[in-house]
C-alpha cells in the first residue's frame, strides 16, 4: 500500500539504516562500493579541503580569530563517514559527523 511504501521509504533515510545498508553493499561488492561511494568520499573531501583554503581566510573578518573556523556541507548520509576519513587524514583537527541527521 502507499502508506507502507512511505513508511518503508522514511526508515530508510535513517542515519542507521543508512550506515547498515552501505556496510552491506561495501561486503557484498567491495569494487563496486570503492567506485560508486569510495572514489566520490575523496574527491569531495579534497575539494571541501580546498575551498576551505581557497576561502574561508578571506571571509573572517579582520579583528575575529581565524585558528578555527568553521565550514558546513550539505552531502549524502552515505558519504559522511568517508569524507570525515579523508578530512582527518588532511590534518582536519575537527569532524563532527554527529551532527548530521
Amino acid at each position: 500500500s502507499p502508506e507502507e511504501f512511505s513508511i518503508f521509504v522514511e526508515r530508510l533515510k535513517t542515519k542507521e539504516t543508512t550506515m547498515a545498508l552501505m556496510n552491506e553493499v561495501k561486503k557484498a561488492a567491495p569494487a563496486l562500493y570503492e567506485a560508486l561511494v569510495g572514489e566520490r568520499d575523496v574527491f569531495m573531501g579534497r575539494a571541501m579541503d580546498s575551498t576551505a583554503s581557497a576561502l574561508l581566510p578571506s571571509l573572517i573578518p579582520s579583528g575575529l580569530s581565524s585558528s578555527s573556523p568553521e565550514m558546513v556541507s550539505v552531502v549524502g548520509l552515505g558519504h559522511v563517514e568517508g569524507i570525515g576519513r579523508e578530512l582527518i587524514s588532511m590534518g582536519w583537527s575537527k569532524f563532527t559527523p554527529a551532527n548530521c541527521r
